[in-house]
């Protein structure tokens, strides 16, 4: 009669065997568990933690473990407070030799919209400008409610996000000058929809307005949107994506509203603008400050 053979037990995972090689007794522990992915570190290795942030008040707090050569799993906890300009805020912070297990990351202070916050983390070996990067762990948007983590969370750029819904109360121009707004920096606009709204003086003149959309020097888009504007009226122009032209001119109180449609996607970059031009426009013809809503990227 033949033996039985009992199944050979399966050998272990390159990635086990090596953390065993490192880290003598780690698995022996019970209150230590491996992340499937752990990231190998030195002494003069770094977490550096790059913010770009558009909302005042924001900690972006960065949590984790590090396993050290003696099998001991420490926390660690790393706040940092950005710029809310849209500019690129980015701190390094030290790290000992061993294993980083695993990283979460989330707001606090405020409370960000998917989209107005963006982190990176990445393990880089030295500090400052001479520091080089190994690897990068996370990038993506976080809120206070919705953390980000390492293992799990997919690296993303920040245009790759929906972006968020901003509605801005611009600003209003000199009596007799026109209306022009910019893209701030390490910012990407769609346009979505606009409130213009001109107080034409007692002067007698047939104004005409157009709205210029100009990007990298260029004008895409240009709305014609009135031709027979007279002397002490209000005249209101609202844009807005998917509208029909529609002018009432029924109204007594001389506020004559237009609605106007805009006909394609406008995606303006940081630096690019729009413009009114008014023809015939008078010193004592007033824009009132435009309100429009746009969709905004962080872009850097």
């Amino acid at each position: 009669m033949a033996e039985s053979s009992t199944p050979a037990a399966p050998s272990a995972s390159p990635v086990v065997t090596a953390l065993q090689n490192a880290l003598p007794g780690i698995f022996g522990r019970a209150n230590v568990v491996i992340s499937p992915y752990p990231f190998a570190t030195q002494d003069d290795d770094r977490l550096r933690i790059t913010v770009v942030n558009a909302l005042p008040g924001v900690t972006v707090n960065v949590h984790g473990r590090l396993v050290t050569r003696k099998g001991e799993a420490k926390p660690f906890r790393y706040p940092m407070t950005p710029a809310s300009d849209r500019s690129v805020s980015s701190t390094d912070f030290p790290l000992s030799g061993g294993f980083v297990s695993n990283l979460t990351a989330f707001a606090s202070g405020a409370t960000p919209t998917i989209g107005q916050t963006f982190v990176i983390v990445q393990i880089v070996r030295g500090a400052g400008a001479a520091a080089f990067i190994l690897g990068t762990l996370l990038a993506n948007a976080v809120t206070a409610s919705q953390p980000i983590g390492w293992p799990g969370t997919p690296i993303v750029n920040s245009i790759d996000t929906d972006g968020y819904i901003r509605t801005i109360h611009g600003t209003q121009p000199a009596s007799g000058s026109e209306i022009k707004e910019t893209v701030p920096a390490g910012a990407r606009w769609e346009v979505l929809s606009m409130n213009l709204t001109m107080t034409l003086s007692a002067i007698p003149a047939d104004r005409k307005f157009q709205l210029f959309f100009r990007s990298a020097g260029f004008v895409p888009c240009v709305n014609t949107f009135f031709t027979d504007a007279t002397a002490s009226e209000i005249h209101n122009f609202l844009f807005s994506r998917g509208v029909t032209y529609l002018n009432d001119r029924q109204q007594s109180n001389g506020h004559w509203p237009t609605y106007l449609p805009i006909a394609f996607p406008v995606f303006l970059s940081a630096g690019d603008d729009f413009e009114t031009l008014t023809d015939l426009i008078q010193n004592g013809d007033q824009w009132a400050a435009p309100t429009y809503q746009v969709r905004e990227w962080l872009d850097f």
